[in-house]
């Protein structure tokens, strides 16, 4: 299936036109991610224990750069704090990996990018101490989905991708992990995630 696509910009701006083809190009990579082989979440992932991923998710605001930056740190890896794609590889394993639009954290090119399994996702939310609960496999499709970018609006592709995470919270476990600015609460997930 081929795919073409075409940008209209001004030239005589160049910082409009490099946001302009640095935006054209996150959609085009994002459609190339589109389930049912991969899809694209916006999201803070982070390398936990022996080269397990973590996936952390929500709304604006809610704290996945802060994490990153509490996990960068703590001396783990941050695959990255924006955008992670997540796919089965051949062994039917999900698989985390990062692209170039990592927001603070993570790597700069592609052939600087970081992959590993998917061990758990957790929805963040702020509070004044570490806590990890089970998450309702709907609340986390439905935070996924919020969370997808590109393609949670795109009517043909949401079939897709509601099927596509659905696979994912059906073989991965989900947790609400809320916490407070200090990097406690990465031992806490290692912990969860066994």
């Amino acid at each position: 299936c081929a795919t073409s696509a075409s940008l209209y910009t001004v030239e005589q701006a160049p910082l409009l036109f490099n946001e302009a083809v640095t935006n054209f190009c996150r959609v085009l990579v994002a459609l190339g991610f589109s389930p049912p082989r991969a899809h694209l979440v916006h999201s803070c992932a982070v390398a936990v224990s022996t080269g397990n991923v973590a996936l952390f998710y929500g709304s604006s605001g809610a704290g996945k750069s802060t994490l990153g930056g509490l996990a960068t740190a703590a001396g783990r890896v941050v695959l990255s704090d924006d955008l992670n794609a997540i796919g089965r590889d051949s062994g039917g394993v999900y698989q985390v990996q990062a692209v170039p639009w990592t927001g603070d954290l993570g790597p700069r090119s592609w052939t600087d990018v970081r992959t590993g399994p998917l061990k758990g996702v957790f929805r963040l939310q702020k509070g004044d101490r570490h806590r990890v609960r089970p998450l309702h496999a709907a609340k986390a499709l439905a935070g996924l989905a919020s969370c997808s970018p590109f393609l949670n609006a795109e009517p043909t592709h949401y079939e897709q991708l509601m099927s596509s995470l659905e696979g994912i919270v059906g073989d991965v476990p989900a947790f609400t992990l809320t916490f407070r600015r200090d990097p406690g609460c990465l031992d806490l997930v290692e912990e969860v995630l066994g």
